[in-house]
C-alpha cells in the first residue's frame, strides 16, 4: 500500500489525497500499549514537496494484516542533502488534547456516549464495541483527557469494562 497525503480535517480516510510514490522510506512503529508512529523520508525535489506540512495526515498500512491507519504530521526536519524526515503520530493521540468532564454511568455504551457528550472540548471521534456489559458503573470524578479515560489509568474504560 502507497501511503497517501490528506488534508488536515479529513475524516474519511479513503479518499484519493495525494499518493506518495516516491518515498524514499516510511516506517510505522507500533508498540503494545505504546507508541504508534510513523517516519517518513522524501526528497524535496518531489513534486508534493510544498503540500507537506504539520498537521497535515498521511494514511498507511502499519502492517499486512492492518487497514489504513491515519497519521498526524507532528514535525517535518529541515532538508540535508535534498531530504527530509517526516514524524508523525496515530490520529488517536489527538484524544490527549479533548478533556472530559467527571460523569457517572451504567453500561459500556452510555459509557462511550459519555465521553462523547462531557467532552469539554470539540470531539471528533466516535465510539463503537461488541462488549455487551449493561451493569459495571464507570466513575469519573475528575476532569482527564479522553485518552486516559478509554485506557490506561484506575479507572478508565479499559479497567472497568475489560477489552
Amino acid at each position: 500500500m502507497i501511503p497517501r497525503l490528506l488534508p488536515a480535517n479529513t475524516t474519511n480516510f479513503n479518499t484519493a489525497g495525494i499518493s506518495l510514490t516516491d518515498a524514499i522510506s516510511c516506517k510505522v512503529t507500533e508498540e503494545r500499549n505504546g507508541v504508534f508512529t510513523l517516519e517518513m523520508v522524501v526528497a524535496t525535489t518531489t513534486p508534493y514537496f510544498d503540500q507537506i506540512k504539520e498537521g497535515m495526515l498521511i494514511v498507511a498500512k502499519p502492517n499486512h494484516t492492518q487497514g489504513l491507519q491515519a497519521f498526524e504530521i507532528c514535525k517535518v526536519t529541515r532538508p540535508i542533502l535534498q531530504r527530509v524526515t517526516i514524524y508523525a503520530n496515530h490520529i488517536s493521540y489527538k484524544q490527549s488534547f479533548i478533556p472530559v468532564e467527571p460523569f457517572s454511568c451504567t453500561g459500556i455504551t452510555a459509557t462511550l456516549q459519555g465521553l462523547v457528550s462531557h467532552s469539554l472540548e470539540t470531539n471528533p471521534f466516535t465510539f463503537t464495541t461488541t462488549i455487551t456489559n449493561t451493569t459495571s458503573t464507570y466513575n469519573q470524578i475528575a476532569p482527564a483527557s479522553l485518552r486516559s479515560r478509554l485506557g490506561g489509568t484506575e479507572g478508565s474504560v479499559l479497567d472497568v469494562f475489560g477489552g
